[in-house]
């Protein structure tokens, strides 16, 4: 699902991020090492451009680690759910 979209290496955080589009609306996902809690994956309302327009995270993950794999396994997973 999304090897359509760019995925970046986010240099700010250290992991990676891309603008998703699910059911007509733009999210910003970002997976990245936070120094306190670890590796963490934010998924957040966004325009087409991945400006974030609400910090309220929609979708939050922990996974193990902070990997490109990593990160489309969790946009795949939020991409498939019914959260939004």
């Amino acid at each position: 699902m999304v090897s359509k979209y760019e995925i970046e290496e986010n240099k700010g955080t250290g992991g990676y991020c891309a603008v998703l589009e699910k059911d007509g609306q733009h999210y910003f996902a970002d997976l990245s090492l936070l120094p306190v809690v670890g590796p963490e994956f934010m998924v957040f309302h966004s325009d087409e451009n991945g400006n974030v327009e609400d910090w309220g995270e929609i979708m939050v993950r922990r996974p193990f680690a902070v990997t490109r794999d990593i990160f489309i396994e969790c946009a795949n997973e939020f991409l498939s759910s019914d959260i939004c």
